[in-house]
């Protein structure tokens, strides 16, 4: 989740970033009773939401931990995590690759063989 501060609501100085976030379509953080991480490299603009389930809706929320406190929640915003490519897909390639250098083989293999 990329993130950005500018002057307008810099409030001190920034020592975190929280961020909340639950399956499904919420407005209020406070109806979310997800996993709250914390990201102390608040230089890098993103925060990383790991072990997400594929092919599934989220809503996240940010806030700001200063030296003198912690602000609001931000707005919510939703997602869907994309589906990757699972088993299927590698078999699927595998077996491409592998009949390839087998025919590739066999092509060598019968043209010296006949000379």
């Amino acid at each position: 989740i990329e993130w950005s501060l500018d002057c307008d609501n810099w409030a001190g100085v920034v020592e975190a970033i929280e961020t909340i976030y639950c399956t499904g379509y919420y407005n209020l953080s406070q109806d979310c009773f997800g996993e709250v991480q914390v990201e102390s490299e608040v230089w890098l603009g993103e925060v990383k939401v790991r072990h997400l389930a594929p092919e599934t809706l989220y809503t996240v929320w940010l806030r700001v931990t200063y030296r003198a406190g912690t602000s609001q929640w931000s707005p919510a915003q939703n997602f869907t995590t994309d589906n990757p490519p699972g088993l299927a897909t590698w078999a699927i390639w595998t077996i491409t690759i592998g009949a390839i250098l087998l025919a590739v083989v066999l092509v060598f293999v019968l043209s010296y063989s006949r000379k």
